[in-house]
C-alpha cells in the first residue's frame, strides 16, 4: 500500500473491507500514512489503536498474565511512532526532534524481561524514523545525535540478546558496531563481545571445541583497552574461564595441542609460560593472571 493513496484502502483487500483494517491492522495503517508523511492521519490511526489496546486489556482476565504481559511489549513501539509523528508534523514546536531522540535514548525495553522480538520492533522503527530525522537535520547537530542513538541501541539489543543466551544474535548486533568507524563507545562495545566470547566457552563441550573457541577470546582481550572496572573484570573473567577449561581438558590437551597447535602456543604465550609449559602450568599461570588483572585495579 505504499505510495497509494486513500482509494486504494478503500478497495477490498483479499475480501477484507477497510473497515476490518482499521479494526483488526490499526497500528498498521498508523506506520503507514507516518511513512508517507501523511502525519495527521497516522496520529489518528495511532490513537485508535491505543484505544483499541485498552479495550482489548481492560477485558483480559487478571489471571492470564502471560497473555496480558505479551499485550503490553507491542505498546512502546506504537508510542514512539506517535512521538515521531507529533515532532514531524507542520507547526511542531523547535527541538521536537531533540526531546525525541533523547527520550529515546533514556527508554529501552528491558535486557532480561523482553524478548528480542520486542526490541527488533523498536529498534526497528526507531532506526526509520532517526533517519529521517538525521536526513532533514541542515546543521549537523541532530544528525550526530542520531547516530549516538542508533549506536547506543544497537549495544543495548546486543545486551539483550547476550542476557538471553542468544549468542548468534549478539554476535551479529555486535560486528556492525564493531565495523563502525564512528563508534564512540568502542571500548562497551568490546568488552561485550568479550562476554558473548566468555559464553561459548563456557558451553562448549570437548578440548577441541573448547580450543577453537578459546581464539576469539584471545583476540578479544587483546582487543580490549580502558583501564577502568569493566575492562579488568572482563578480562580476569576472560583469564578465569580460560584458565578452568585447561585445566578440565588437560588429558587431551596435548594430543589436541597438534591439531590446534597456534592456539596452544597462544595460550603459553598469554599465559608468559616456555613452550614445554603442559595443561597444569598454563591453568595456573592464566589463573594467577586473572587475579592480577583485580589486584592492579583494586590498587
Amino acid at each position: 500500500l505504499v505510495g497509494e493513496d486513500e482509494q486504494a484502502l478503500s478497495a477490498p483487500l483479499g475480501g477484507a473491507p477497510k473497515s476490518w483494517l482499521e479494526t483488526q491492522y490499526t497500528d498498521c495503517l498508523a506506520m503507514l500514512y507516518v511513512v508517507q508523511g501523511d502525519y495527521d492521519r497516522g496520529l489518528y490511526y495511532a490513537e485508535r489503536a491505543v484505544e483499541l489496546f485498552v479495550d482489548r486489556w481492560v477485558g483480559m482476565s487478571p489471571l492470564l498474565s502471560t497473555n496480558r504481559k505479551r499485550q503490553l511489549e507491542g505498546v512502546q513501539a506504537l508510542v514512539e511512532m506517535e512521538e515521531y509523528a507529533r515532532a514531524a508534523r507542520p507547526g511542531a514546536a523547535p527541538g521536537s526532534f531533540r526531546r525525541v531522540v533523547a527520550d529515546w535514548g533514556r527508554r529501552f525495553p528491558d535486557e532480561r524481561m523482553n524478548r528480542l522480538t520486542v526490541w527488533d520492533d523498536v529498534v526497528g522503527n526507531r532506526r526509520f524514523f532517526l533517519d529521517r530525522i538525521a536526513d532533514g537535520d541542515r546543521d549537523g547537530a541532530l544528525r550526530e545525535l542520531c547516530r549516538r542513538q542508533r549506536i547506543a541501541m544497537t549495544l543495548g539489543m546486543a545486551k539483550a540478546a547476550l542476557t538471553q543466551s542468544n549468542l548468534g544474535a549478539c554476535l551479529r548486533l555486535l560486528q556492525g558496531c564493531v565495523n563502525d568507524t564512528e563508534n564512540d563507545r568502542d571500548a562497551e562495545t568490546r568488552q561485550v563481545l568479550a562476554r558473548m566470547y566468555q559464553a561459548e566457552i563456557s558451553t562448549a563441550t570437548g578440548v577441541d571445541e573448547t580450543l577453537g573457541r578459546v581464539r576469539p577470546l584471545l583476540r578479544s582481550i587483546a582487543d580490549l583497552h580502558g583501564d577502568g572496572a569493566a575492562a579488568a573484570m572482563v578480562k580476569a573473567e576472560s583469564y578465569r574461564l580460560i584458565g578452568e577449561a585447561v585445566r578440565a581438558h588437560r588429558a587431551g590437551f596435548a594430543g589436541a595441542g597438534d591439531r590446534n597447535g597456534d592456539v596452544a602456543d597462544q595460550l603459553r604465550t598469554e599465559a608468559g609460560v616456555d613452550g614445554s609449559a603442559g595443561a597444569a602450568q598454563i591453568s595456573a599461570a592464566l589463573l594467577e593472571k586473572g587475579f592480577a588483572c583485580l589486584r592492579t585495579f583494586a590498587a
